[in-house]
C-alpha cells in the first residue's frame, strides 16, 4: 500500500510552509500566485490531488481582446467565452472581454501596457503591428499570453490557438481550381488587413496553390485592401468584375458575406462564378444553404475558445496539463451539408 501523503510532505515538495499548504488546500487565500502554483504542482507530483482537493481562493483574471461584435465571428467568440466563464467559475477563473477595431493599434498597445496591473493572463486576437508586437513581447515575459485566430511569432507567447491559415489558403486554392475546371479563366482573393497575419497567409496559400497546380487560372491583382469592411469589399469586387470579365473564381478571406453576394448578383454573375469564403456564422450559413456560397471553411471557434481557456487554466494548475497544441482542424462545408 502506498504511504499516506501528509501535509508536511506537500510543504517539503513545494518548498513552502505548512501554513501555506493549508491556505491553498482549504481556500483561505493570502497566498501569492507563484507559491500557489508550487503547492498545486506538489499535489500533482505526489499524486495527492484526489486526497487534498484544493479550493481556489485566488481569483485568476483573464483579459480577452476581440474585435467588435458587428463581426459575426467575434460575436460568436464572445458568447463562447461567456459560456466558458460559467464553466470555469468553480476554478475561480474569470474572463473579461474587451473589444477593439483592428485599426486601433495605439489603443490596443496602451491596453496591453496596463494589463499587467489588472490581469493575470491575456487571450488576444490582435494585429501584427510594431507597437502591438512590442507590448505582446513585454507582457509575455510577465504572464501567459495566448494568441487567438492569428499569430504573432517571436513574441514568447504561451501558445497560438487557431488554424494553419497558409494551409487554409492552399485548400481553398485547390477547391477553387477543381470547381473552375480546365477552361482558362481568372480568380481573385479579397483579404482584409495585411497586419493580420491570418489574412496574408490565406492569400499567399491560395495564390501558391493556383500557381502550382492550375496555371490556366489567371490571378487578378487586388490593388486595394478591404480593411475588413464588408461594404468596401463588395465595392472593390463590383468594379473588378467589370474590369476583368473573365473572373470566375472569388475567394473572400476576410469580412463580407451578403454584400459580396449582392455585388456578384448586380453584375449578373451569380451562375457563372464560384464563391468560397470562411466561417460558418449564421448569415453565411443561410447564404451557403441558398447556394450563394459554393464552399466554406470553418475554424470551429468554440473549439478554439475551449483550447485557449484550457491552456490558461492548466498554466495556473486549475486543470491538468494541456497537451501539446497543434493547429485546430479545418472544417469544409458545402450547400449539401446544410439542412
Amino acid at each position: 500500500m502506498a504511504a499516506k501523503i501528509r501535509i508536511e510532505d506537500i510543504a517539503s515538495q513545494a518548498g513552502v510552509s505548512i501554513s501555506t499548504v493549508d491556505r491553498v488546500i482549504n481556500g483561505r487565500g493570502g497566498v501569492r500566485l507563484n507559491r500557489e502554483i508550487r503547492v498545486l504542482d506538489a499535489l500533482h507530483n505526489l499524486e495527492a490531488a484526489s486526497v487534498f482537493k484544493p479550493a481556489y481562493a485566488r481569483q485568476i483574471r483573464v483579459a480577452v481582446i476581440l474585435q467588435h461584435t458587428e463581426d459575426p465571428l467575434h460575436d460568436g467568440l464572445k458568447r463562447s467565452f461567456l459560456d466558458i466563464g460559467i464553466q470555469h467559475r468553480s476554478l475561480n477563473i474569470h474572463y473579461y472581454i474587451h473589444h477593439f477595431a483592428i485599426a486601433e493599434t495605439q489603443n490596443i498597445a496602451t491596453f496591453l501596457q496596463v494589463a499587467r496591473k489588472s490581469y493575470d493572463a491575456v487571450i488576444a486576437s490582435v494585429p501584427n503591428e510594431t507597437l502591438v508586437r512590442r507590448e505582446i513581447r513585454r507582457l509575455s515575459a510577465l504572464m501567459p499570453v495566448v494568441l487567438l485566430l492569428t499569430d504573432i511569432p517571436n513574441t514568447s507567447r504561451l501558445a497560438y490557438v487557431g488554424i494553419d491559415n497558409m494551409q487554409a489558403g492552399r485548400v481553398i486554392g485547390t477547391l477553387m481550381g477543381r470547381y473552375l475546371g480546365p477552361q482558362p479563366c481568372a480568380a481573385l482573393c479579397l483579404s482584409g488587413f495585411d497586419s493580420m497575419a491570418a489574412h496574408v497567409q490565406r492569400r499567399e496559400g491560395f495564390h501558391a496553390a493556383l500557381r502550382a497546380r492550375f496555371r490556366h487560372i489567371r490571378l487578378v491583382d487586388v490593388p486595394e485592401s478591404t480593411f475588413d469592411r464588408a461594404e468596401r469589399a463588395a465595392d472593390i469586387l463590383y468594379h473588378l468584375l467589370a474590369s476583368h470579365p473573365d473572373i470566375r473564381g472569388i475567394y473572400n478571406a476576410g469580412a463580407g458575406g451578403a454584400p459580396l453576394v449582392e455585388a456578384i448578383r448586380k453584375r449578373g454573375r451569380t451562375h457563372d462564378t464560384v464563391f468560397i469564403t470562411h466561417e460558418l456564422t449564421p448569415d453565411r450559413t443561410e447564404l451557403l444553404k441558398e447556394g450563394c456560397i459554393d464552399a466554406l471553411i470553418d475554424q470551429d471557434p468554440l473549439e478554439q475558445v475551449t483550447r485557449a481557456s484550457r491552456l490558461i487554466a492548466s498554466h495556473f494548475r486549475r486543470l491538468p496539463p494541456s497537451p501539446v497544441q497543434s493547429p485546430t482542424l479545418l472544417r469544409i462545408f458545402t450547400p449539401e451539408m446544410i439542412s
